[in-house]
């Protein structure tokens, strides 16, 4: 018996099994696919993702540093209003390569990590619980004292227990274009419903473009008004919120003038 089964190898899934790995307990993971494919979210990160990685991750992984964004209340090409920080912000990575490095550091720490995995049944025993598992060989069944799901919104673990759902769900879209972009800040565009829309500058690696939105009906009020009764349009203005320390500034020589398709 196992003293975890972990659904799902990525970031969530992969750092609690390298964890418990390194603490002695028996691990085995699976994933349903490849590690880190397809592509599942962004890459735009914060900085506090480097305490979770082993040592040389942020040289391999980091494609950019952000100070700041733009925030767009109309289409592409409205006036952005700016908001930066002397220091960094967040960073922007090759997300694949985070899941994969993660998937190998769990592997290093002494955790099985299986792709091409899928769970199709979780059962809750008295002295534990049962996994069976569709591979490259058949399905087998597992047992662990407890399961780890790390199995996304659309958990096979979360439906096999009865346990709730999300409170809300998001669907999303990522594009990528190819050029380089170092820009040290990124695009919001607020002009999505219930969500936003974004352009993120990845360096040499080119440019991530994404869209989510609630599936929802749209309520009145979902867009939150970041400008000032009479101001709309006037991107000089300084935005501010209360306790961010973000600032406003017009003026940074960094900001290239090209506008996102």
């Amino acid at each position: 018996m196992h003293d975890f089964v972990v659904v799902g190898a990525g970031p969530a899934g992969s750092r609690f099994a390298r964890q418990a790995a390194q603490r002695g307990q028996d691990v085995v993971v699976f994933e349903q696919g490849e590690v880190g494919e397809p592509l599942a979210c962004s890459g735009h990160v914060s900085t506090a993702l480097w305490g979770f990685t082993p040592d040389g991750a942020r040289e391999r992984l980091l494609q950019n540093e952000v100070y700041g964004a733009r925030f767009h209340l109309g289409g592409p090409d409205s006036p952005a209003y700016r908001f930066y920080k002397d220091d960094v912000v967040s960073n922007v990575i090759d997300r694949v390569g985070l899941d994969r490095t993660l998937a190998d550091a769990a592997r290093a720490a002494g955790a099985d990590v299986r792709e091409n995995h899928t769970v199709v049944g979780v059962r809750e025993g008295r002295n534990g619980v049962t996994v069976e598992v569709r591979g490259p060989d058949g399905v087998a069944t597992h047992r662990g004292r407890m399961v780890a799901g790390c199995d996304g919104p659309a958990s096979r673990v979360r439906e096999e227990l009865g346990l709730p759902e999300p409170g809300e769900l998001l669907h999303g879209v990522l594009g990528f274009a190819e050029g380089p972009d170092a820009a040290d800040f990124v695009d919001v565009h607020l002009t999505v419903p219930r969500f936003f829309a974004w352009r993120i500058p990845r360096g040499d690696a080119g440019v991530e473009y994404g869209l989510a939105d609630s599936h929802r009906p749209a309520r009145s009020g979902d867009r939150p008004a970041l400008v000032p009764a009479g101001r709309r349009g006037r991107p000089d203005q300084a935005l501010h919120r209360r306790g961010n320390p973000l600032r406003h500034d017009r003026r940074r020589p960094r900001c290239p003038r090209d506008r996102p398709d």
